[in-house]
């Protein structure tokens, strides 16, 4: 019989095949779209779909850039007037010992007189226990260099550690020429820096300035990025993630793309590489040297920087770079 009356099977009413119908719709839709996110998140209008080959994780369609500071530190580059280069370090709470050595070494910006004229602040998440409120306290009373921001500081929420120090940069350092990123275990020849500062236009040069990286998506590891979350099989070109340089007037133009762009948990590949396809910001690849994972002596004086060293090596490290450019 078609299109005649509703015929059933059983005894069985109606209404309870249209009642297992609606059920199964509606968990369908809760599979595929997901209406819940992971409580680490922590932000606010944030829509996505959860990932088949990782279910803990919920993977967002768009970013919610964080806003909000526990620590702002606005007047920042008010007092450093005069700086040439805006840097964020991505730091935890825990890493007191490597904000020292970096405070100690690269990021004092009166290097001689002849390195680049850097501002360094520290970017941090939200503070988990009472000691690390300490912490944070102490230090940003001493150094005046903590930016906090109100996110939850997690290896796979790192892409939002990002999205909020390009936020806090550009509403309060707009006019600082250049921005530039680096992990909080890395040595930068700040001599050889401003070499690349004082001979590219920041007014002219549109892209990142950095070591360019294309390879494939790891559909498992550590680095794991599920096939519903990126469908890709090679990451578009972006930034080793360590340490990158772009002109400041362009973090507006990665913000705004945020709210397109498919979000993406590695912070590198998203920041440098989705957010800046979908900005159309280029790469240019500056050097092979550009920066290093490993110290032997004969890179003075060409290698621009250095990640994953232990902390002494830093400070040899730090101490022959001085040497090199006659500055005891």
């Amino acid at each position: 019989m078609c299109c005649g009356s509703y015929q059933t099977t059983g005894g069985a009413r109606p209404w309870l095949y249209t009642m297992l119908v609606v059920i199964m719709v509606m968990k369908l839709s809760i599979m595929q779209w997901g209406f819940l996110r992971p409580p680490s998140l922590n932000n606010s209008q944030i829509t996505g779909f959860p990932s088949n080959d990782e279910p803990e994780y919920f993977y967002e369609l768009q970013a919610t850039v964080p806003t909000n500071f526990t620590i702002e530190e606005e007047t920042f580059c008010q007092r450093h007037p005069d700086i040439e280069v805006i840097t964020y370090v991505h730091s935890v709470i825990s890493h007191v010992e490597k904000r020292m050595n970096t405070r100690r070494t690269w990021a004092r910006v009166e290097t001689c007189g002849r390195g680049v004229k850097l501002g360094v602040v520290f970017a941090v998440g939200r503070s988990k226990t009472k000691e690390e409120e300490e912490i944070v306290r102490r230090e940003s009373e001493l150094y005046h260099d903590i930016v906090q921001g109100d996110y939850t500081d997690d290896y796979r929420l790192l892409s939002y550690k990002g999205l909020s120090s390009l936020h806090w940069i550009n509403k309060n350092c707009p006019s600082v020429p250049w921005t530039l990123h680096a992990d909080d275990d890395i040595v930068v020849d700040v001599f050889l820096l401003k070499n690349v500062t004082d001979t590219t236009s920041s007014s002219v040069e549109d892209g990142f300035i950095c070591k360019r990286l294309e390879g494939p998506v790891r559909r498992s590891g550590k680095w794991a990025v599920p096939r519903l979350q990126y469908p890709q099989d090679q990451y578009d070109t972006y930034c080793k993630g360590t340490f990158w340089l772009l002109p400041t007037r362009k973090l507006q133009d990665l913000l705004l793309a945020s709210s397109n762009a498919t979000f993406l948990w590695v912070d590198d590949a998203y920041v440098t590489g989705v957010l800046a396809k979908e900005a159309s910001i280029g790469h240019r690849d500056f050097n092979e040297q550009f920066v290093e994972a490993e110290f032997r002596e004969d890179q003075v004086g060409r290698n621009i920087s250095w990640y994953h060293l232990p902390e002494e090596k830093r400070i040899d490290l730090w101490h022959k770079i001085l040497e090199h450019n006659n500055c005891t």
